[in-house]
């Protein structure tokens, strides 16, 4: 039985090798480690009930009302006077923002804290892979994402705060937009 034309078109990764259905699957990874530290014994026990607490009411009630549904969706470990906070496959951002949003508020009110991920993929894929930040305060939650940085830096380079210590680089193909940036 002969294939219809469309259907007889193979996908290859390099020169000659068939990309088979096991080599398209890919797993997505957003990895961070951060910590809180010179907790004090009332800190480390609001933190401890609240990051072992698994009730949305209870929670609710300890002023985190935006929890996501998977509590705390992030791998942590208290230790005397800290807090280490990290993900080894997949970690709840919103929830890392909201524990240390609220924990600032209630303790630290002057405090900023910041932490930084990165998003990795199984499989080289292009668009897949970057990272991010966040700046915490009592006041709210700043977040950066490197595709968004880049792709604004993109559009208008000149722009950019810091296009002193920005050269084009050269590209390999023509219309590529890569940039460089030097100290």
């Amino acid at each position: 039985m002969k294939l219809p034309k469309q259907l007889n078109v193979l996908v290859k990764i390099g020169v000659g090798r068939r990309v088979n259905k096991e080599e398209t699957m890919a797993s997505n990874f957003t990895l961070f480690s951060a910590k809180i530290t010179g907790l004090t014994k009332d800190e480390h026990a609001w933190l401890r009930d609240v990051l072992e607490e698994d009730d949305h009411d209870s929670l609710q009630k300890r002023g985190i009302t935006s929890f996501c549904e998977v509590i705390p969706g992030f791998e942590w470990r208290l230790r005397r006077s800290q807090l280490d906070l990290w993900s080894e496959e997949y970690g709840n951002l919103d929830n890392v923002a909201v524990v240390v949003q609220v924990f600032l508020r209630k303790f630290r009110p002057d405090a900023v804290w910041a932490m930084q991920w990165a998003h990795t993929c199984s499989k080289p894929r292009a668009g897949e892979s970057g990272g991010g930040a966040m700046v915490v305060t009592k006041f709210g939650v700043r977040w950066f994402d490197t595709n968004d940085w880049m792709l604004d830096v993109v559009e208008d380079p000149e722009s950019w705060p810091d296009s002193s210590r920005t050269k084009r680089a050269s590209a390999p193909n023509p219309g590529d937009n890569l940039w460089r940036c030097y100290e």
